[in-house]
Protein backbone atom coordinates (compact mmCIF):
# COMPACT_ATOMS: atom_id res chain seq x y z
CA UNK A 1 0.00 0.00 0.00
CA UNK A 2 2.66 2.30 0.97
CA UNK A 3 4.30 1.70 -2.00
CA UNK A 4 1.54 2.14 -4.49
CA UNK A 5 1.16 5.75 -2.50
CA UNK A 6 4.21 6.38 -3.51
CA UNK A 7 4.04 5.63 -7.46
CA UNK A 8 0.89 7.58 -7.57
CA UNK A 9 2.44 10.20 -5.60
CA UNK A 10 5.86 10.41 -8.06
CA UNK A 11 2.77 9.95 -10.91
CA UNK A 12 1.29 13.17 -9.93
CA UNK A 13 4.52 14.91 -10.09
CA UNK A 14 5.59 13.92 -13.41
CA UNK A 15 2.46 15.12 -14.56
CA UNK A 16 2.16 18.62 -12.86
CA UNK A 17 4.78 21.15 -14.75
CA UNK A 18 4.84 23.36 -11.72
CA UNK A 19 6.09 20.56 -9.22
CA UNK A 20 8.28 19.06 -11.12
CA UNK A 21 10.08 22.36 -11.80
CA UNK A 22 10.14 23.12 -8.26
CA UNK A 23 11.91 19.85 -6.99
CA UNK A 24 14.45 19.84 -10.01
CA UNK A 25 15.40 23.39 -8.77
CA UNK A 26 15.41 22.83 -5.39
CA UNK A 27 18.57 20.69 -5.95
CA UNK A 28 20.61 23.35 -7.32
CA UNK A 29 21.37 25.22 -4.64
CA UNK A 30 21.91 22.43 -2.45
CA UNK A 31 24.24 20.87 -4.60
CA UNK A 32 26.07 23.84 -6.31
CA UNK A 33 25.88 26.84 -3.67
CA UNK A 34 26.05 26.09 0.10
CA UNK A 35 28.58 22.68 -0.21
CA UNK A 36 31.01 25.34 -1.87
CA UNK A 37 30.13 28.44 0.33
CA UNK A 38 29.12 27.52 4.04
CA UNK A 39 31.19 23.40 3.74
CA UNK A 40 34.36 25.02 2.45
CA UNK A 41 34.06 27.86 5.26
CA UNK A 42 36.62 26.48 7.23
CA UNK A 43 39.20 26.42 4.00
CA UNK A 44 38.32 29.94 3.26
CA UNK A 45 38.90 31.25 7.16
CA UNK A 46 42.00 29.55 6.99
CA UNK A 47 43.91 29.79 3.66
CA UNK A 48 42.05 33.25 1.90
CA UNK A 49 40.99 35.31 4.64
CA UNK A 50 43.93 34.17 7.27
CA UNK A 51 41.87 34.20 10.19
CA UNK A 52 41.60 32.08 13.22
CA UNK A 53 38.26 30.58 14.81
CA UNK A 54 37.17 33.50 16.14
CA UNK A 55 36.84 34.90 12.29
CA UNK A 56 35.79 31.80 11.14
CA UNK A 57 32.87 31.63 13.81
CA UNK A 58 31.63 35.21 12.67
CA UNK A 59 31.51 34.27 8.86
CA UNK A 60 29.27 31.69 9.29
CA UNK A 61 27.00 33.16 11.89
CA UNK A 62 26.85 36.13 9.38
CA UNK A 63 24.79 33.26 6.97
CA UNK A 64 22.33 33.26 10.37
CA UNK A 65 21.98 36.65 9.87
CA UNK A 66 21.60 36.84 6.17
CA UNK A 67 19.01 34.28 7.03
CA UNK A 68 16.93 36.40 9.45
CA UNK A 69 17.03 39.62 7.26
CA UNK A 70 15.71 37.17 4.54
CA UNK A 71 13.02 36.54 6.33
CA UNK A 72 11.92 39.46 7.69
CA UNK A 73 11.88 40.71 3.85
CA UNK A 74 10.01 37.92 3.16
CA UNK A 75 6.88 38.33 5.66
CA UNK A 76 6.79 42.36 4.63
CA UNK A 77 5.97 41.62 1.33
CA UNK A 78 2.95 39.66 2.58
CA UNK A 79 0.46 37.81 0.18
CA UNK A 80 2.93 38.47 -2.91
CA UNK A 81 2.47 37.52 -6.51
CA UNK A 82 4.88 36.15 -9.07
CA UNK A 83 5.86 33.75 -6.50
CA UNK A 84 7.87 32.00 -10.09
CA UNK A 85 10.01 35.53 -10.36
CA UNK A 86 11.06 35.78 -6.92
CA UNK A 87 12.37 32.45 -7.10
CA UNK A 88 13.82 33.25 -9.91
CA UNK A 89 15.50 36.19 -8.68
CA UNK A 90 16.79 34.63 -5.42
CA UNK A 91 18.71 31.89 -7.62
CA UNK A 92 20.20 34.68 -9.52
CA UNK A 93 20.90 36.64 -6.68
CA UNK A 94 22.37 33.38 -5.32
CA UNK A 95 24.51 33.36 -8.26
CA UNK A 96 25.83 36.58 -8.06
CA UNK A 97 26.59 36.42 -4.35
CA UNK A 98 28.48 33.16 -4.65
CA UNK A 99 30.59 34.32 -8.46
CA UNK A 100 31.94 37.61 -5.26
CA UNK A 101 32.44 35.55 -2.68
CA UNK A 102 34.69 33.10 -4.52
CA UNK A 103 36.38 36.31 -5.97
CA UNK A 104 36.84 38.02 -2.96
CA UNK A 105 40.27 37.85 -1.41
CA UNK A 106 38.45 40.42 1.71
CA UNK A 107 37.77 39.13 5.38
CA UNK A 108 35.53 42.73 5.86
CA UNK A 109 33.76 41.96 2.31
CA UNK A 110 32.93 39.09 2.86
CA UNK A 111 30.22 39.66 5.51
CA UNK A 112 27.62 41.75 3.47
CA UNK A 113 28.40 38.76 0.48
CA UNK A 114 27.64 36.43 2.91
CA UNK A 115 24.31 38.29 4.10
CA UNK A 116 22.86 38.33 0.57
CA UNK A 117 23.72 34.84 -0.16
CA UNK A 118 21.93 33.44 2.72
CA UNK A 119 18.53 36.26 2.76
CA UNK A 120 18.36 34.74 -0.96
CA UNK A 121 18.73 31.28 0.09
CA UNK A 122 16.16 31.71 2.44
CA UNK A 123 13.62 33.35 0.32
CA UNK A 124 13.76 30.58 -2.96
CA UNK A 125 13.52 27.95 0.12
CA UNK A 126 10.36 29.26 2.10
CA UNK A 127 9.19 30.48 -1.54
CA UNK A 128 9.58 26.98 -3.11
CA UNK A 129 8.35 25.14 -0.34
CA UNK A 130 5.04 27.63 -0.17
CA UNK A 131 4.59 27.00 -3.65
CA UNK A 132 4.57 23.29 -3.42
CA UNK A 133 2.32 23.36 -0.79
CA UNK A 134 0.09 25.79 -2.70
CA UNK A 135 -0.18 23.75 -5.95
CA UNK A 136 -0.58 20.22 -4.67
CA UNK A 137 -3.58 18.76 -4.54
CA UNK A 138 -4.59 17.96 -0.73
CA UNK A 139 -4.76 14.12 -1.60
CA UNK A 140 -0.85 14.47 -2.70
CA UNK A 141 0.26 16.95 -0.40
CA UNK A 142 2.19 14.48 2.14
CA UNK A 143 3.90 12.09 -0.26
CA UNK A 144 4.63 15.08 -2.58
CA UNK A 145 6.27 17.20 0.64
CA UNK A 146 8.15 14.43 1.40
CA UNK A 147 9.66 14.13 -1.75
CA UNK A 148 10.64 17.86 -2.26
CA UNK A 149 12.26 18.14 1.27
CA UNK A 150 14.60 14.92 0.14
CA UNK A 151 15.67 17.23 -2.77
CA UNK A 152 17.83 18.85 0.14
CA UNK A 153 18.96 15.59 0.72
CA UNK A 154 21.48 16.40 -2.47
CA UNK A 155 23.64 18.29 0.04
CA UNK A 156 26.28 15.75 0.70
CA UNK A 157 26.54 14.87 -2.82
CA UNK A 158 27.44 18.81 -3.37
CA UNK A 159 30.00 18.43 -0.11
CA UNK A 160 31.63 15.21 -2.28
CA UNK A 161 31.97 17.20 -5.32
CA UNK A 162 33.32 20.76 -3.08
CA UNK A 163 35.85 18.89 -1.24
CA UNK A 164 37.29 17.04 -4.27
CA UNK A 165 37.33 19.89 -6.40
CA UNK A 166 38.67 22.15 -3.98
CA UNK A 167 41.40 19.79 -3.08
CA UNK A 168 42.77 19.68 -6.69
CA UNK A 169 41.70 23.38 -7.32
CA UNK A 170 41.71 25.18 -3.86
CA UNK A 171 38.54 26.37 -2.78
CA UNK A 172 37.74 30.17 -4.27
CA UNK A 173 38.25 28.00 -7.80
CA UNK A 174 36.07 25.37 -6.92
CA UNK A 175 33.39 27.48 -5.77
CA UNK A 176 33.46 30.28 -8.81
CA UNK A 177 32.80 26.20 -11.27
CA UNK A 178 29.90 26.07 -9.05
CA UNK A 179 28.56 29.43 -9.34
CA UNK A 180 28.96 28.87 -13.58
CA UNK A 181 27.55 25.58 -13.81
CA UNK A 182 24.60 27.27 -11.81
CA UNK A 183 24.30 29.85 -14.27
CA UNK A 184 24.77 27.91 -17.42
CA UNK A 185 21.94 25.48 -16.11
CA UNK A 186 19.60 28.28 -15.08
CA UNK A 187 20.10 29.84 -18.86
CA UNK A 188 20.06 26.44 -20.76
CA UNK A 189 16.91 25.25 -19.02
CA UNK A 190 15.65 28.70 -19.14
CA UNK A 191 12.32 27.96 -21.47
CA UNK A 192 11.34 24.25 -19.94
CA UNK A 193 11.02 26.61 -16.64
CA UNK A 194 9.07 29.12 -18.41
CA UNK A 195 5.90 27.53 -16.60
CA UNK A 196 7.67 28.31 -12.86
CA UNK A 197 8.73 31.85 -13.80
CA UNK A 198 4.93 32.40 -14.38
CA UNK A 199 3.51 30.84 -11.16
CA UNK A 200 1.78 33.46 -9.48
Amino acid sequence: LAFRELLEGARHIKEDPVILRLLLLGILPSVLIMPFVQGLMPVYAEEVFGVGPTGLGLLLSSLGVGSTIGTFVLASLGDYHRKGLLMLASLVAMGLATVAFSLNPSYRLAFPNLLVLSGAMIMFASTSNAAVQSVVKDDFRGRVSGVYMATWGFTPLGSLLAGGLADRLGAPAATLMAAGVLVVVLAGLARWFRPLWRYQ
